[in-house]
C-alpha cells in the first residue's frame, strides 16, 4: 500500500510485500529477544480452506510458529464447541475467541492472575462481553500477556469485513485474501492492513513464511 500523507497507508494500493525489513510493520523483523509475538486469526477461509474445510496448507506456517512457542489465538463466529474441535484438530492449547467476538475463553491456570477470579467450569475461565465484538477479548489478552514482563507484538489474520474489528486491534493486520471477495472492501476499514497474494491457508502460510528470514531465535 502506498504511504499516505499523515504517515499511514492509503486504500487504493494493496501492501503485499511481507518480506523481511519491506517497512516498519513486518512483524517477523521488528521481533526482538525481549517481545513476545502473540497471533489472532479468524479461521473458516483463513486457516480452513473454504471449499474443502482442510488446514493443511497452513499446516507449514503453524508448525514454526510452534516451534517457536508462539501463541496462535483463534477467533471465530461460531460457538465454543466448534472452536475447541478445530484446536484439537491443530494440536493448540492457548485461548480463544468465539461467538463473534462476544466470549473469550481462557485454559484454568494459563494466566496465573486469573486464577479463581472469572466465571467458568474445570477446563476454562471463560470471559462474556454480551457483543459481538473481538476487540475487547483481543486487548484483554494482549494485557494479560504482557504481565509476563515481556513487551507484546500482536498479530492478526482476517479476511472478512466482519473482521475489522479483530484487525483495529492488533499491532500488524494482515487480510487474507479470498476468491470470492474484494480485499478493498476490508482495507477501506484497515487500510494499514498487509493483503497477501495466495488465498485462503495458503495465504496464511505465505504471511508467516513471507518474513521468516527475521525470527530471533
Amino acid at each position: 500500500m502506498a504511504e499516505g500523507p499523515g504517515g499511514g497507508y492509503s486504500a487504493p494500493h494493496m501492501h503485499t510485500d511481507l518480506s523481511p525489513g519491506a517497512n516498519d510493520q513486518s512483524f517477523l523483523a521488528v521481533s526482538s529477544a525481549m517481545t513476545a509475538i502473540v497471533v489472532f486469526t479468524t479461521t473458516d477461509g483463513v486457516l480452513r480452506d473454504p471449499e474443502t474445510g482442510s488446514c493443511g496448507e497452513a499446516r507449514e506456517a503453524l508448525d514454526l510458529l510452534a516451534t517457536r512457542a508462539v501463541p496462535v489465538v483463534l477467533m471465530s463466529q461460531g460457538d465454543a464447541a466448534r472452536v475447541q474441535a478445530l484446536q484439537r484438530e491443530l494440536g493448540l492449547d492457548y485461548p480463544f475467541i468465539c461467538d463473534g467476538g462476544a466470549s473469550l475463553y481462557i485454559p484454568r491456570g494459563y494466566f496465573e492472575e486469573l486464577d479463581g477470579l472469572t466465571a467458568g467450569d474445570e477446563a476454562w475461565e471463560i470471559f462474556q462481553f454480551g457483543v459481538r465484538d473481538p476487540s475487547r477479548a483481543v486487548r484483554l489478552l494482549a494485557s494479560l500477556y504482557s504481565v509476563r514482563g515481556e513487551e507484546i507484538l500482536t498479530i492478526g489474520f482476517g479476511s472478512r469485513v466482519e473482521d475489522s474489528g479483530l484487525l483495529t486491534a492488533v499491532h500488524v493486520p494482515i487480510v487474507v485474501r479470498q476468491p470470492d471477495d474484494d480485499p478493498m472492501r476490508l482495507l477501506r476499514r484497515v487500510p494499514s492492513a498487509y493483503v497477501t497474494a495466495a488465498v485462503g491457508p495458503a495465504g496464511w502460510n505465505e504471511a508467516v513464511f513471507g518474513s521468516a528470514a527475521a525470527w530471533t531465535p
